[in-house]
């Protein structure tokens, strides 16, 4: 879908380089991406391998644990 030029807020208008810089949950999510990547040694290989072992199921199955306590 695509809105008309003038039906986008002023927000949305900024430079790339400045997007998300005050949004808190995106500031979150790179932090964890920055940890992520540095504990595999900024490998693309080895976040590949992490990535095709993960299991969404366990991931599932282990949070609602957690949150039944």
């Amino acid at each position: 879908m695509t809105l008309p030029r003038e039906n986008i807020p002023i927000e949305s208008t900024m430079s790339p380089s400045r997007l998300g810089r005050n949004d808190p949950l995106l500031q979150k999510l790179w932090a964890a991406k920055a940890e992520l990547n540095a504990s595999e040694n900024y490998r693309v290989d080895s976040l590949a391998a992490k990535a095709a072992s993960f299991d969404i199921d366990a991931a599932i199955d282990r949070l609602s644990k957690k949150s039944n306590h």
